[in-house]
């Protein structure tokens, strides 16, 4: 009887739950969702920090990916924060 080692997947996202967010009128992009169980990298799970860290027992190797999805301010959108003087 085979021994069949596992391998493992862990994901660390920090998100911001609200459609937007900011202090003083900097107001930011926010993920506009709740918690997921799925992988971190697929659309639609939005995350302004990602990490992913794959473990394989059987190889015994280990890799990582650490991303940033897109994130928006308004004073970056000129078409739709313009003002007419």
């Amino acid at each position: 009887m085979a021994i069949q080692l596992a391998n493992y997947e862990i994901n660390i996202r920090s998100f911001h739950p609200e459609k937007d967010f900011g202090w003083s009128g900097l107001w930011f992009e926010g993920d506009n969702r709740g918690f997921s169980l799925k992988p971190s990298g697929v659309a639609p799970i939005t995350s302004r920090i990602w990490h992913k860290l794959t473990l394989s027992t059987k190889k015994t190797i280990i890799t990582t990916r650490t991303k940033s999805d897109p994130s928006k301010a308004p004073w970056g959108d000129t078409k739709k924060h313009m003002m007419i003087i």
